[in-house]
């Protein structure tokens, strides 16, 4: 459809009719109905150049807005990522020194937040699975267990280097308040 033929459909039956020549029209009357069609056009090419340049415009911004969202999309999504990581280890009771590690480990897995912003990786495995499974393979990031009833190791604050020369215990040859405010020095609390 031409800029004219669309300018035809705009206006009015009655105009129309006017408009319409005849096959007897004056030669006048065809010059005339030829200088409303290219006026008509121009005018229309006018605007249409406005308008085209307005929707580039605006499609540029769109372009700039939509680009600046998910630049925030994915720091508020990373964000979310560490945070999520952190209070998952936090739960299962990994050392603190290990979170930096888990988070290099959970990006090489590929976990990420997906659209109903839960963090799973490709697989659809979720953190407190996947911290799980990390126990098994990497258990230097939990801290080393102790069986029922252990003494502790010499690294124990707080433990007695041996429980039958308790210091506290009065009338016991190793009762020593020397050996109390050693104690006290190493282990206030």
């Amino acid at each position: 459809m031409t800029v004219g033929d669309a300018i035809w459909h705009l206006i009015t039956a009655s105009t129309r009719r006017r408009l319409t020549l005849s096959e007897d029209a004056s030669p006048t009357a065809k010059q005339v109905a030829e200088f409303v069609t290219v006026a008509a056009n121009a005018r229309v090419s006018i605007v249409t150049k406005e308008l085209n340049r307005k929707l580039a415009e605006q499609a540029s911004q769109l372009e700039k807005l939509t680009a600046e969202r998910n630049q925030t999309k994915a720091a508020l999504d990373s964000a979310k990522l560490e945070s999520n990581i952190r209070q998952a280890a936090r739960q299962a009771n990994v050392i603190d020194s290990a979170h930096d590690d888990l988070l290099l480990l959970a990006k090489a897995e590929a976990f990420a937040v997906d659209e109903a912003g839960l963090i799973k990786n490709p697989s659809g495995l979720d953190l407190a699975s996947w911290l799980e499974s990390k126990k098994e393979s990497s258990p230097h990031l939990w801290p080393a267990s102790r069986a029922a009833g252990a003494k502790g190791d010499a690294h124990d604050r707080g433990a007695l280097p041996d429980d039958s020369r308790n210091p506290f215990q009065k009338g016991s040859e190793h009762y020593s308040l020397t050996a109390q405010s050693m104690l006290m020095r190493s282990n206030p609390s």
